[in-house]
């Protein structure tokens, strides 16, 4: 790092930022499918991205404040926690559980506006990821759902990724246990290290955006 500002200010024609050269954290807060259920720490989904991340040239810390079975009421019960660690930007992937418990539409939007605006209040930037519920739920439910993600993030203009799991699954059918699926646990729902590494190449031309907006582009491409 002192060779590349050296070379700045030398006229090498590399132009250096504060910015880019600090260490952005990017908290993910959501439940397991984040966390890395069932799998070792280096596994999950917040290692693999951080992994990708820094492997791009990224100076950037992927903090993991995901908990398993985690409902938007848990997260706003936790967000006091991880406020106290100051990340500079958060991936909020959350409100599955609740459809799994049948909470209405109605109260996973409040309680992720809610988050959102707590964010946002404290100039934290949000990347809100979307998600599908499981397909025995009624239909309107099932669309009512995956349109809270798309409205909440045009209501507050949020960086949005629409379906945290896309490239898992070779049909719509979403949480089918019965179907052979060499990206999840077996007999799972949840993603195993490959079906983690799909999601992570997936959504990293989102974060990178999303990075790239708060000032912090990878040093490689600070010129």
């Amino acid at each position: 790092m002192f060779f590349l500002k050296m070379m700045a200010l030398f006229g090498f024609g590399i132009s250096i930022t504060t910015s880019a050269f600090a260490q952005y954290t990017l908290a993910v807060f959501g439940d397991s499918l984040s966390n890395g259920y069932k799998l070792p720490k280096n596994e999950s989904f917040c290692a693999q991205l951080e992994q990708a991340l820094q492997d791009k040239g990224y100076i950037v810390n992927v903090l993991n404040a995901s908990k398993n079975g985690e409902t938007t009421t848990g997260g706003i019960q936790r967000i006091d926690t991880l406020l106290k660690q100051k990340p500079d930007g958060v991936i909020l992937e959350l409100g599955v559980n609740d459809s799994f418990k049948n909470v209405s539409i109605e109260k996973i939007q409040s309680n992720l506006k809610k988050l959102i605006t707590t964010f946002k209040n404290e100039k934290i930037p949000v990347l809100l990821v979307g998600m599908k519920t499981i397909p025995n739920k009624p239909i309107l439910y099932q669309k009512q759902f995956e349109k809270i993600y798309l409205n909440l993030a045009q209501m507050h203009r949020l960086d949005f990724y629409p379906f945290f799991m896309d490239g898992l699954f070779d049909s719509s059918v979403v949480w089918d246990l019965n179907l052979q699926n060499e990206n999840l646990i077996p007999h799972d729902i949840h993603p195993n290290k490959k079906g983690v590494s799909i999601m992570v190449q997936k959504i990293l031309p989102t974060v990178e955006r999303f990075l790239k907006k708060q000032g912090h582009p990878p040093i490689n491409q600070t010129k």
